[in-house]
């Protein structure tokens, strides 16, 4: 079981280390002087540095256990992002194979088409995962361009649709699948660890 410790709490554990060594040298001195007076303070002063001995090593156990609960916290809140974020990529992973299929059946473009090709193109899953994703800014980018271009074609009149612009948001949706494709893999691979 590996620790983490800042040198902050080094240092700190190291000056209540040497604070509790002279406070356990101090009334063990103490003790050994009243025992020579034969009076019953010893037990009482046994008594006393056990409880601080105690409340000592007690709190310093309390530390490790709080650091080590801490750490563990934020690994696991991490690996369930991981997880939740590769279920949403594989989300958009279909949407966009779905959107390739609508594009590539368009083409070559009929303006009395595009009704259809309007409501085929999905964009409802990006829109809905694109800000919990916890993925490369250069991968956020690349869909966040792609799904413009979808916006874009949805919204554009039915004549200004032409079969390159489509060809090229195709291309362009099939080289992010394959980025998408190995950015899913490297997440499943990060889930095994």
């Amino acid at each position: 079981m590996k620790i983490p410790f800042t040198i902050r709490q080094l240092i700190w554990l190291i000056v209540w280390i040497i604070i509790s060594a002279f406070l356990v040298t101090g009334f063990t001195l103490s003790i050994i002087a009243f025992a020579g007076t034969g009076k019953d303070w010893a037990s009482a002063l046994i008594q006393a540095m056990g409880g601080i001995i105690g409340g000592i090593i007690g709190g310093i156990v309390a530390i490790i256990v709080a650091a080590y609960q801490i750490t563990r916290t934020f690994a696991n809140e991490r690996n369930k992002q991981r997880r939740t974020s590769c279920t949403m990529l594989k989300l958009i992973r279909e949407e966009l194979r779905d959107n390739i299929t609508t594009v590539e059946s368009a083409v070559p473009y009929k303006a009395e088409n595009f009704r259809i090709l309007k409501t085929q193109l999905s964009e409802d899953t990006w829109r809905s995962s694109m800000v919990y994703l916890d993925i490369s800014d250069q991968l956020l980018v690349k869909l966040n361009v792609a799904y413009r271009k979808i916006a874009l074609i949805k919204n554009l009149d039915a004549t200004d649709v032409t079969s390159e612009l489509l060809t090229e948001t195709k291309d362009q949706l099939n080289t992010i699948l394959n980025v998408l494709n190995s950015e899913i893999g490297n997440s499943a691979d990060l889930e095994l660890d």
